[in-house]
């Protein structure tokens, strides 16, 4: 990575969005029937606002959750997504055993024995893609440890984050959904053979009554549809980032302790997650608009990382310059329970690339980009290098 070079292919949004942010921060879209919101403090209100604006609408997109014990279905509203506090935060209560500072220890060991292991067959040759012999792989050993389950799982993980990524909520094939509903039933017996550790802890709990099954799978397709796709496009986002701005390469070189930084930087710049929605609960005013009750509220993530009133207008990036807070991981109660999961992947996934295989380069013109509004990242990424570091 030495000449600056662009690999985004797709229209950029952040010139609308810098109008939008002008002229118009808050406003109804008629064709999409939804009130828009651009600028910082005003995303962050709603976001922190469950009162008023809920995540309900979020159940529209929901998978069907059915019990493995009764066969009974989880109301979409009852999701870890689409619920509302109080409800929300009794589930929440149980996500944060998963990300204990033990368990976090434990998925960082589980990354690093995953990337020795991809850097020695990456020696093989020269040239690998980002993604698919990378990114995928770390992804399925991060969750496998998160789950409880060792290395001999690894392979399981990865074909479960295939199916739950294939499929969505609104339209799949049938044989999608036996594959999602087969995924689920797996996921369920793998957790028995692990009582002490991840999803096993859940089924102990689930016997005891203190947990429904249902939210235990339902916070199992969270963790494979959000988590992977995250880190997949965080890590993506940050290379195409040090691919146009090389003077970064050189900085994390000579400090790798800036990597954090770098990803700070890159989350706020370029948001995995660009967009998200809330519905009102009732009439409310927001930046002087009275909004009705019942309506759709679509909140512009990337354009509020981007609002100039908050974080300036300066493009370049300074590694030693604190990052003010942003959204890219939403706020409030529905904050993403996996942000320090996320952090750590994109930090050992960089430094992997950029410190152990110091002539590594992102190949032009062979990137491809995640082609939908409410996402920032890559489906593809081919790099080369020339020689590993001793």
């Amino acid at each position: 990575m030495t000449a600056a070079q662009s690999l985004r292919t797709l229209p950029e949004p952040y010139l609308e969005y810098a109008r939008l942010r002008r002229e118009m921060p808050v406003f109804h879209d008629a064709e999409a029937d939804a009130w828009i919101v651009s600028r910082f403090d005003d995303v962050r209100t709603v976001l922190r606002d469950h009162q008023h604006f809920s995540s309900r609408i979020l159940a529209q997109d929901s998978f069907e959750i059915r019990s493995p014990v009764d066969g009974s279905v989880l109301p979409n509203e009852e999701t870890l997504l689409a619920s509302d506090p109080p409800r929300h935060d009794a589930l929440r209560m149980h996500v944060g055993r998963l990300f204990a500072p033990e368990r976090l220890a434990a998925c960082e060991a589980a990354a690093h024995r995953e990337l020795d292991r991809i850097v020695v067959r990456l020696v093989q040759g020269n040239r690998f893609e980002i993604v698919q012999d990378v990114c995928e792989p770390v992804v399925a050993a991060v969750l496998a440890s998160v789950f409880g389950l060792d290395s001999g799982w690894h392979a399981c993980v990865a074909q479960w984050l295939q199916v739950s990524g294939h499929c969505n909520a609104r339209s799949r094939p049938a044989s999608l959904k036996a594959d999602f509903d087969a995924m689920l039933d797996e996921i369920w017996r793998a957790a028995a053979h692990c009582p002490d550790a991840g999803l096993g802890i859940f089924m102990a709990a689930c016997r005891r009554g203190e947990v429904d099954a249902r939210h235990v799978l339902d916070l199992t397709v969270t963790l494979l549809k959000g988590g992977a796709d995250t880190t997949t496009y965080l890590v993506g986002n940050v290379l195409a980032l040090l691919a146009e701005q090389p003077c970064l390469v050189s900085d994390i070189r000579r400090d790798p302790a800036l990597i954090p930084a770098l990803i700070e930087a890159s989350l706020r710049r370029d948001s995995p997650v660009q967009l998200t929605i809330r519905v009102t609960t009732a009439d409310v005013e927001l930046d002087g608009h009275r909004i009705p009750a019942n309506s759709r509220v679509l909140l512009l993530l990337g354009s509020a990382n981007r609002d100039e009133a908050v974080f300036g207008s300066e493009d370049d990036i300074h590694l030693g310059r604190r990052e003010k807070s942003h959204l890219a991981f939403g706020a409030g109660p529905h904050r993403c329970p996996g942000v320090a999961l996320a952090r750590m992947q994109g930090r050992v996934i960089v430094q992997a690339l950029t410190i152990r295989l110091p002539d590594f380069r992102l190949v032009p013109g062979n990137a491809r980009e995640v082609d939908l509004r409410a996402l920032r990242g890559f489906e593809r990424m081919e790099a080369e290098f020339m020689a590993l570091a001793r």
